[in-house]
């Protein structure tokens, strides 16, 4: 099972693994909102579109660098580059994990006294749609290739 938790407060519960995927992390949203809340539905409905770009690639054969900044957002400073072979891996791992244990996605937006959009929503969608797929996801990572 998987949920979102608090990176801030730390709302910790029993028996759940918590997994970051704040910026610290290769899930982390590159997309910055800054202080400007107006922003958040745009940035996590880019890194929506995001996340599904780096499936794509890898569903067509191609681990290839998806460049956040060709959507037009600004970018936060400390997100982790990554190609998209990396990512999805990053997502077949806690599909996996999932499986076996009670996650949760750790990241600074989750408020449970104010709820509000998360890019782990997102992340939580992809790994349910990916649930859903018959591909062999290890094969599909192995068999794709670095493009430039």
């Amino acid at each position: 099972m998987l949920k979102l938790g608090n990176l801030r407060w730390g709302d910790f519960d029993l028996g759940w693994k918590d997994i970051r995927i704040d910026r610290a992390s290769i899930l982390g949203n590159p997309f910055d909102m800054g202080e400007d809340e107006g922003l958040r539905d745009l940035v996590c409905d880019t890194y929506k579109d995001f996340l599904w770009e780096n499936l794509k690639a890898v569903l067509k054969g191609k681990n290839t660098y998806i460049d956040p900044a060709n959507y037009g957002l600004d970018l936060a400073p400390k997100h982790k580059k990554a190609l998209a072979a990396e990512i999805v891996a990053a997502l077949v791992d806690l599909m996996e994990r999932s499986q076996t244990q009670d996650l949760r996605l750790m990241c600074w937006c989750v408020d449970p006294d104010k709820p509000v959009r998360c890019h782990g929503e997102m992340i939580i969608r992809a790994i349910t749609w990916m649930q859903q797929q018959t591909y062999d996801w290890h094969m599909l990572l192995r068999q794709a290739t670095v493009v430039k």
